[in-house]
């Protein structure tokens, strides 16, 4: 009679839900102002999410909005001012959570050329 090899083993994964901020669009651009939007989709393990948007004339950025905590998934948006004319900026959605950084992909759009009968 053979021995049989065979053992019992008890295996318990801990699935951690990964935070997920996504950037979404700018809107009501014009010659010297934008509204950008974001979404957090999932808070992870979270019960609270800082966001803001980096935002400037490369993929450096080189400015932040005001940041604001979130503790639900939602939209977000915020309006970004003094802006040049005739420029493409990139901005992203960014989330902090527990001490980690989450980014949404880079997105761009152009401001509106500045036309002198605006200020009639």
């Amino acid at each position: 009679m053979a021995a049989s090899n065979q053992a019992e083993v008890d295996l318990k994964v801990n699935v951690e839900s990964p935070l997920t901020v996504v950037t979404l669009w700018a809107k009501s651009v014009s010659w010297w102002r934008a509204t950008l939007h974001g979404k957090l989709i999932d808070m992870g393990d979270s019960s609270r999410v800082t966001v803001y948007f980096e935002w400037g004339r490369t993929t450096d950025y080189g400015h932040t909005t005001w940041p604001r905590v979130l503790r639900s998934p939602r939209r977000f948006t915020t309006s970004i001012y003094w802006l040049s004319p005739n420029t493409t900026y990139h901005f992203r959605a960014v989330a902090i959570a527990d001490g980690k950084y989450y980014y949404g992909d880079d997105m761009t759009f152009t401001t509106n050329k500045f036309h002198w009968w605006w200020w009639r």
